[in-house]
């Protein structure tokens, strides 16, 4: 009988259960041992690395955060500060407007004040009543009816009245405070003659002269002169309100040009300067086109050098025989007596040593140029143009116009840069360049920038270092000492300084 198949699979499993019986345990190769050890370190690596990548992943995130932290912090700073600025320049702003305004209500104060400090005063008219005459005034001279009168502050002699027509013109009327109307002696004629004289022969801006009567036969009761108003603001007004020194260069470039210009007639007498009495003008005059080409030709002979010069009253300038002649001929101008001036001794001993030096001799005190003897900012307009420059628009106040010897005009616009807020001893300082010793003040009170650009100016315009450095001890050296004297002993105006020449 035949093997059946369930006969074979029973023989096939008793036989496979034999070998199993008979298999040994699996002993590990070394070969085995060196790939399970391999894998075991490349296993633990990875994990190694894995879990520094972890660690680095959250060192960057908390890194990041933390930056972002500080970003947040420093930007909540920066913000902080920007408010705290701008609440600052808020502040600045409300304070600077509110100084602003306070200015502008004292501007528009002073009128009212200054009309009635005059009146108390001069014992002037009120300008309540005064104005309605300036009105009557105003239309017999031919002018349509004003749409604003005020009366300004004025200076010593005069009364300023301010004059808005409807057509926007502005008009200047100067009164003299005191009644004078002495036909003798033109004072406003005066103010004509230097108006022509500053259009004719120079380039510095005035006013022109609308209308004058020397006499007291007019609605006024009073001598009058009427002239344009030079527009905008005074310097003195731009300074009091500040301005940069890059501003206050600008303008001391423009005055260099202006003194220098003031230069160019030279004369060899010095003295008031005056309008030709024999010129035959009349005592009452509005001046127009007709009427100028008729008078104005009188000007063309009277205002050029060599008619001046004849009706300067000159004043000696040596050679002086005696030291003292000079000193006598400044002080009988003003005083009757010489020896009634206090201080005589000492001003002639300031002369002897003055000639002794070498400073006073015909050479000097002999060139002679014409000279406005208040170029101050009270005095000088300025306007700012649209590109920010600020420029001397004129110059007014043309009373007392004089020929001086050119060393007593040099003296330097120190008020332009000299800062006298921390000098002790100095709060009676009103802008007189020589009443302070340039040589002998703290630096720091100075806008050095400022007193360079006048400098150079000046040195550019002279033209040579040896007019330049004449220009610079007619300033502030000898120069200096002369005019303290000249004006001392004319006005009595003595500097408690010490007269150390030597210096």
């Amino acid at each position: 009988m035949g093997t059946t198949w369930a006969d074979r699979f029973q023989k096939m499993g008793a036989t496979n259960k034999r070998r199993e019986t008979k298999r040994k345990p699996y002993s590990e190769s070394p070969t085995d041992r060196w790939a399970r050890q391999k894998l075991e370190k490349l296993l633990k690596a990875r994990e190694e690395e894995e879990a520094r990548k972890a660690e680095h992943l959250l060192w960057t995130e908390q890194a990041e955060k933390a930056r972002k932290q500080k970003e947040r912090a420093a930007e909540m700073e920066r913000a902080e500060k920007a408010w705290a600025e701008e609440e600052e320049r808020a502040r600045a702003e409300m304070a600077e407007k509110e100084k602003r305004q306070q200015k502008a209500d004292e501007e528009r104060a002073r009128p009212l004040i200054a009309a009635e400090e005059e009146q108390r005063t001069y014992g002037h008219e009120p300008f309540s009543t005064f104005s309605e005459k300036v009105y009557k005034l105003l239309e017999r001279l031919g002018f349509n009816k004003p749409t604003f009168v005020e009366q300004l502050q004025g200076g010593s002699f005069n009364r300023i009245i301010f004059i808005e027509m409807a057509t926007g013109k502005h008009m200047i009327l100067r009164v003299p405070r005191i009644l004078e109307c002495n036909p003798a002696e033109p004072q406003l004629l005066d103010h004509w003659a230097a108006s022509e004289y500053f259009q004719r022969y120079t380039r510095i801006p005035v006013a022109n002269v609308l209308a004058y009567d020397r006499t007291s036969k007019n609605e006024l009761g009073n001598e009058y002169l009427l002239q344009d108003c030079i527009e905008e603001f005074s310097l003195h007004q731009w300074i009091d309100h500040g301005i940069s020194v890059s501003k206050k260069i600008e303008v001391a470039i423009q005055l260099a040009d202006w003194m220098c210009n003031l230069e160019q007639h030279e004369y060899s007498s010095w003295g008031d300067f005056k309008a030709n009495p024999d010129d035959d003008l009349p005592e009452a005059l509005v001046i127009n086109e007709d009427n100028y080409e008729k008078f104005g030709k009188l000007w063309t002979e009277s205002l050029k050098p060599a008619s001046i010069e004849k009706r300067l009253n000159p004043r000696d300038v040596g050679p002086f025989a005696k030291y003292r002649s000079f000193a006598e001929s400044l002080l009988k101008a003003n005083h009757p007596t010489v020896g009634e001036v206090s201080d005589w001794k000492a001003l002639d001993e300031m002369v002897r040593e003055f000639i002794e030096l070498g400073w006073i001799h015909p050479k000097i005190m002999g060139l002679c140029v014409f000279h406005h003897v208040d170029v101050y900012a009270r005095n000088i307009m300025a306007q700012e143009e649209f590109t920010g420059k600020l420029k001397l628009t004129g110059l007014i106040d043309l009373d007392n116009m004089e020929i001086l010897p050119r060393i007593l005009t040099r003296a330097p616009p120190a008020w332009l840069w000299f800062n006298p807020q921390k000098s002790e001893g100095l709060t009676w300082w009103k802008g007189d360049s020589d009443a302070i010793d340039h040589n002998r003040t703290d630096p720091s009170e100075f806008d050095l920038e400022v007193q360079q650009a006048y400098h150079e100016r000046m040195r550019e315009n002279l033209g040579s270092d040896e007019e330049y450095e004449s220009w610079e001890d007619d300033a502030y050296g000898r120069g200096r000492w002369i005019r303290l004297f000249v004006f001392g002993a004319t006005l009595g105006q003595y500097m408690p300084l010490d007269f150390n020449f030597s210096d």
